[in-house]
């Protein structure tokens, strides 16, 4: 298969997938202050905030059932290499933007129908990247 057509569709189901949390965010009360918010040292999905929390948003999607078996849940492609991306540009965020709210990592996991391409379930993992990000 053609890789830039592959790239393509990855894309694609990964703007369909922040898409997706965005809203599902919205829905349970969060406020969206950004969506794919490039810093230095890498990208920021979604930066949202709720109550006393700023959560900076790492999404992951997948269709359900799609390779499961072989590489686990979508959580698990982030790795450390990605874990440490993701604590830089957090960092880097609240130097430019100071807050008092309590900083957050969490991983969102998007699973769809691979047939309809339709949201199946979201789930949100709360502080998934642990590290004292306000530091």
């Amino acid at each position: 298969m053609n890789y830039s057509r592959r790239k393509g569709k990855k894309n694609r189901t990964g703007a369909r997938g922040e898409r997706i949390a965005a809203r599902w965010l919205r829905l349970r009360g969060y406020r969206i202050r950004g969506r794919n918010v490039a810093m230095r040292r890498g990208e920021l999905d979604i930066v949202a905030s709720r109550g006393k929390y700023l959560v900076f948003c790492e999404v992951k999607t997948r269709a359900d059932g799609e390779n499961i078996g072989i590489y686990g849940s979508p959580s698990v492609a982030v790795n450390r290499e990605k874990r440490e991306h993701l604590i830089a540009a957090a960092r880097e965020y609240l130097a430019l933007y100071p807050t008092k709210k309590l900083p957050r990592i969490d991983v969102i996991e998007v699973y769809l129908d691979p047939q309809t391409g339709r949201k199946k379930r979201v789930v949100q993992l709360k502080n998934a990247v642990k590290d004292d990000v306000g530091r």
